[in-house]
């Protein structure tokens, strides 16, 4: 019994680890960070545009998005813990002309969607 506690406490700390890592990056100003979390199929939206990518087609329309909104300000609103092997990561990300709403849905340790919405 104490072993599955164990085990189910070292999931959910190192999967909180990650979001804490990811908001650091992000609040850090470094985006690039975000990419090594990416699982290998990432449901991305950005703005207007959705679809089911790989990490590299992921990478790359998060980069060009990055490159023309830097990253001024991340305010971390919300760090979920949803489950064991399940994490919910939501910010706001202000750009020199916009802010962006950012949420993230991290599972077994990976980002397995990303949205980025306009902030109303």
């Amino acid at each position: 019994m104490k072993v599955i506690l164990s085990i189910i406490a070292f999931s959910i700390f190192s999967i909180f680890d990650i979001g804490e890592d990811i908001a650091t990056a992000l609040k850090q100003g470094k985006h690039q960070e975000l990419y090594k979390h990416l699982d290998e199929k990432i449901i991305v939206k950005i703005l207007d545009k959705e679809d089911l990518l790989s990490k590299e087609q992921c990478t790359a329309n998060l980069s060009a998005f990055f490159e023309k909104n830097p990253i001024r300000q991340f305010q971390l609103i919300q760090n979920t813990v949803l489950s064991p092997t399940a994490q919910f990561v939501y910010g706001i990300i202000e750009t020199p002309s916009n802010k962006y709403k950012l949420s993230i849905l991290i599972k077994k340790s990976s980002i397995v969607q990303l949205r980025i919405d306009y902030y109303e």
